[in-house]
C-alpha cells in the first residue's frame, strides 16, 4: 500500500475555508515518490466515527510528474468544509485496477479554535 503525505504543512482547516487546496505525495514502502503517469487520483475523506463518506472519491490533479513526481492536489468545493471535526482521507489511485494510500487526517476547526484567528 502506498502512503500519502500532506506536502502543505497545514492540516487543519477553518469551516468554510476552500484554500489552501490539498497537496499529496504519494510515496511507496521505501517512502521514494510513486511516478503517476497514467493514473487517475480521487480523494476519500469521512469524519471520524461516521459511516457516511463527506467526499466520496472526488477528482484530484496529478500534477506534472517530471517536476512533482508523486504528487496529486485536491481543490475544495462547495460544502468540502463545512462541517468541524477530525476527518480520515485517502487517495485512490490507479489506471486500471485501482489502490487506496494509508489514510491521513485533516481537521477542519471552527474560526475560534485556529491559532492565527482567534486573537
Amino acid at each position: 500500500m502506498a502512503r500519502a503525505t500532506l506536502l502543505d504543512i497545514q492540516a487543519r482547516w477553518v469551516v468554510g475555508d476552500l484554500l489552501p487546496i490539498i497537496t499529496v505525495t504519494i510515496n511507496d514502502a521505501n517512502g521514494n515518490a510513486v511516478d503517476l503517469t497514467g493514473m487517475t487520483a480521487k480523494f476519500y475523506m469521512i469524519e471520524d466515527g461516521q459511516t457516511t463518506a463527506k467526499i466520496a472519491y472526488g477528482t484530484m490533479t496529478v500534477l506534472n510528474q517530471t517536476t512533482n513526481k508523486g504528487q496529486c492536489t485536491y481543490s475544495w468545493t462547495g460544502t468540502d468544509t463545512d462541517t468541524p471535526g477530525t476527518f480520515m482521507c485517502r487517495v485512490r489511485l490507479g489506471a486500471t485496477s485501482f489502490e487506496h494510500t494509508d489514510p491521513f487526517f485533516i481537521a477542519i476547526v471552527g474560526a475560534s479554535q485556529h491559532p492565527l484567528r482567534s486573537q
